[in-house]
């Protein structure tokens, strides 16, 4: 027997990412709270800075635009490092997987990965034994790492074919056009 939703529960479900775990007991990111709480009311500064800590914000989105924090030393796209940070066209902040020289990487890394990159030509094919007591936690890092990449490996391997197989039939389409 299947229980049918009422139609509060289909709106709860519908917006549940607008909602807050105190006032609605679902966990969102408390859109209609903050809604409600700024009704009315004036914020005490004008200006506001987003920190974003994740890959590819929309930085022309309506809401976003006008609160996006823009590095008033740098020059867009002049590939000079104007504020001489030791960021090239760092405009509106610095993506931390990205080049040193300003250039956008492809494929970004897990953690995993990175920790295997640099902690590889210390560790590889040791035994946990044979490691001095002051670098036994960079080496259990290491073995933890390397238990993630073993696991995931095999998927990603499998998607990676998927990827190069969609892009090859997708430029024998688009030729066809």
């Amino acid at each position: 027997m299947y229980s049918q939703k009422t139609t509060e529960e289909k709106t709860t479900l519908k917006d549940w990412y607008k909602k807050d775990l105190e006032q609605d007991k679902v966990l969102g990111i408390s859109l209609n709270k903050f809604h409600s709480l700024k009704k009315g009311k004036t914020p005490k500064t004008k200006k506001v800075i987003v920190a974003v800590l994740d890959t590819q914000i929309e930085l022309s989105h309506e809401d976003l635009k006008p609160a996006i924090w823009i590095n008033k030393k740098e020059i867009p796209n002049n590939r000079i490092d104007d504020d001489k940070n030791g960021y090239i066209d760092d405009v509106n902040g610095w993506d931390f997987l990205g080049t040193q020289k300003g250039g956008y990487m492809v494929y970004e890394n897990y953690e995993y990965v990175r920790i295997i990159r640099e902690q590889g030509s210390k560790f590889q094919n040791i035994k946990r034994k044979d490691v001095q007591s002051s670098d036994l936690e960079n080496y259990d890092e290491y073995q933890r790492a390397l238990k993630s990449y073993e696991e995931k490996n095999k998927f990603y391997k499998n998607w990676r074919k998927s990827l190069v197989f969609d892009i090859s039939v997708y430029k024998k389409v688009k030729d066809t056009w």
